[in-house]
C-alpha cells in the first residue's frame, strides 16, 4: 500500500519530481512543491484563466511554470525550496497561451509549447525577456503535441502528436540540438499518450492501445516491449488506424512513464476488470517485466524521485500515492 496519500489537489493531477522535491499541478491552476518526506501538502492556486504547466529535471532544483495570463501567457521559475509567488509578481509575458513545458536533464534548455508550434529557448535568456529574439530554434507539426522530451545526453529534443484519425496520422519528430534541424521523423498508426527520453539516446513512446514503442533519436523505429500473455494485437474500430505492431505491454491506455537511476522503466496505465489503474516495471537490458500492480484509483501520471526510492503516482481526481522503496532492491542509500 502506499506510504503517504495527498489528497489537497482539485481534478486530475499531474506529478513531477525535481532533484529535491516532488512537484505537482491539477486541473484547476493549483500548483504544489513539498520534500518527498513531507506528507504535509501546500496547495497553491496560481490561475483560474487556463491550465498550468510545469516543467522540472531530477538533476536541478528549480521548477519552472507555465500559464495563461491576461489573455497571452507567463513563465515563472521557482528556485529550490521556496513556493510559488503568483504569476503577476514574478511572470514573464510571452507571445502565446503555453500549451506544453519541458526542462532538459540538465535544465539549460526550455521549451515552450505554444499551440502547434514548440520554441526552444536557453532557460537563463528567458529571465532576461526578449521571447522572439532569444528563440535558439522552434518545431511545427499538425497538431498540438501531446508529450515531448529531451534526449538524456543534450543531443536532440522530440515532440510527438497524440489525435491521430483515419485521415491523419500522428507523428514523432525529432529535433538535432546542435544544427536546430529536424534529423528524424515517423509516423505512427497508433495514438501516442507519454513519451520518455532513456540514459541510452532511446526514446519510448506509451500508447493508447498499450504499446511501450522504443525509436532512436533520429525516430528510426527500434521495437516494442512486449507481455507475451497479452493479446498481439489490441481490438480496432472503424474510427481507428490498424494496430499493426506486434504485442503490447498494458491491456489498455498508457499514461505516464518514469525512469529509474538503475534503468528499470515504470509505466502507469489503466487497469484490467477490477482495477483502475496497473503500475508494471520493466528490465529495459532484457525487455522483460519485472513487477505488477493493480490500484483501484485512476492514475494519469507518475514519477520517481532522484534517487528511485520513491514512486509517485497521481489520480484522475486530485489524489497522489506515494510509495517509499517500492522496490527495495533497486534503491542504495
Amino acid at each position: 500500500a502506499p506510504r503517504w496519500t495527498h489528497r489537497v489537489h482539485r481534478g486530475a493531477v499531474r506529478v513531477l519530481s525535481s532533484r529535491d522535491r516532488l512537484c505537482a499541478v491539477d486541473a484547476e491552476g493549483g500548483v504544489s512543491l513539498a520534500p518527498w518526506r513531507d506528507a504535509a501538502r501546500t496547495r497553491r492556486a496560481l490561475s483560474h484563466e487556463s491550465a498550468v504547466y510545469l516543467a522540472a529535471s531530477p538533476l536541478r532544483e528549480e521548477v519552472w511554470l507555465g500559464a495563461g495570463y491576461r489573455g497571452q501567457g507567463t513563465l515563472l521559475r521557482v528556485a529550490g525550496g521556496a513556493q510559488p509567488g503568483g504569476f503577476d509578481e514574478a511572470g514573464r509575458s510571452v507571445v502565446r497561451q503555453p500549451t506544453g513545458l519541458t526542462l532538459s536533464v540538465d535544465g539549460e534548455l526550455l521549451a515552450l509549447g505554444h499551440g502547434e508550434r514548440t520554441s526552444l529557448y536557453r532557460a537563463e535568456a528567458v529571465l532576461e525577456g526578449g521571447f522572439g529574439f532569444s528563440e535558439l530554434a522552434w518545431l511545427k507539426q499538425p497538431t498540438v503535441p501531446v508529450a515531448q522530451a529531451f534526449l538524456a545526453d543534450g543531443s536532440a529534443f522530440a515532440s510527438v502528436t497524440g489525435e491521430g484519425t483515419l485521415e491523419r496520422l500522428d507523428s514523432l519528430s525529432v529535433l538535432d540540438l546542435t544544427s536546430y534541424e529536424i534529423v528524424g521523423s515517423a509516423d505512427l498508426p497508433v495514438v501516442p499518450t507519454c513519451m520518455l527520453g532513456l540514459a541510452d539516446g532511446r526514446l519510448i513512446l506509451g500508447t493508447r492501445r498499450g504499446h511501450l514503442l522504443l525509436f532512436d533519436g533520429r525516430a528510426k523505429f527500434l521495437g516494442a516491449l512486449v507481455d507475451p500473455q497479452l493479446p498481439a494485437r489490441a481490438p480496432g474500430t472503424a474510427t481507428t488506424v490498424a494496430d499493426v505492431y506486434e504485442g503490447r505491454a498494458n491491456d489498455g491506455p498508457l499514461h505516464g512513464l518514469a525512469l529509474s537511476p538503475a534503468g528499470l522503466l515504470y509505466a502507469v496505465g489503466e487497469g484490467g476488470p477490477g482495477a483502475r489503474s496497473t503500475i508494471r516495471v520493466w528490465d529495459l537490458a532484457r525487455g522483460a517485466l519485472v513487477r505488477e500492480q493493480q490500484a483501484a484509483r485512476r492514475y494519469g501520471s507518475c514519477c520517481l524521485s532522484a534517487d528511485g526510492r520513491y514512486l509517485a503516482c497521481g489520480d484522475a481526481d486530485g489524489a497522489i500515492d506515494v510509495w517509499d522503496r517500492w522496490l527495495p532492491d533497486e534503491w542504495a542509500p
